[in-house]
């Protein structure tokens, strides 16, 4: 028996059944319309878009103040989330912490001892007559911290000595003194 030429083998071997020309078949298919729309899109620079704003939004959100909220009313005086109930005029007590606020010459001042994060904290704040500012003193166990408060119209900008910013909520009687180290 003859072989056939190398040439003919190969030829026989090229022939792939993927339908008519111009037919539909599986190396082919339609997408829908708005799979077509997209298909210019260059999603890699969509994708790095995407994350630059992203890692503009997450820097924004780092360098912002933190907030607390403070309020008093007659039914107590709130910090953070935490209620002190009166107990005479001006002295509100929530187990063992207690504030004292009191006006003295036209001007008020507060002082607080707490547990804040399991340490001893003392404060003594001072409202000037204006109630523009706010000057703190705080002893954290063995730190002495003291701060700058500025009125921003619904509470204070905390500056503390160390740089550490933070923002106080007020509601309530103005001006209200916050005598907490907060943030730390």
């Amino acid at each position: 028996m003859k072989e056939a030429p190398p040439r003919e083998r190969v030829k026989q071997g090229q022939n792939l059944p993927v339908g008519e020309v111009g037919g539909w078949h599986r190396l082919r298919r339609d997408r829908p319309p708005w799979q077509r729309r997209l298909r210019g899109v260059r999603w890699h620079l969509l994708m790095a878009l995407l994350g630059l704003v992203a890692a503009g939004a997450g820097s924004l959100w780092a360098l912002s103040e933190p907030q607390v909220d403070v309020s008093l009313s007659s039914s107590g005086y709130d910090v953070a989330g935490n209620h002190f109930s009166p107990t005479g005029p001006g002295v509100y007590q929530a187990g063992g912490a207690s504030v004292v606020i009191s006006v003295q010459g036209g001007r008020t001042k507060a002082a607080a001892s707490a547990l804040l994060n399991g340490r001893h904290m003392t404060g003594v704040c001072s409202v000037s007559g204006d109630a523009a500012e706010e000057t703190c003193r705080f002893s954290l166990d063995s730190l002495n911290l003291t701060s700058e408060d500025r009125a921003t119209g619904n509470g204070w900008s905390r500056v503390y000595n160390d740089g550490r910013r933070m923002g106080i909520r007020t509601t309530g009687a103005a001006p209200l003194p916050v005598p907490f180290a907060l943030g730390r």
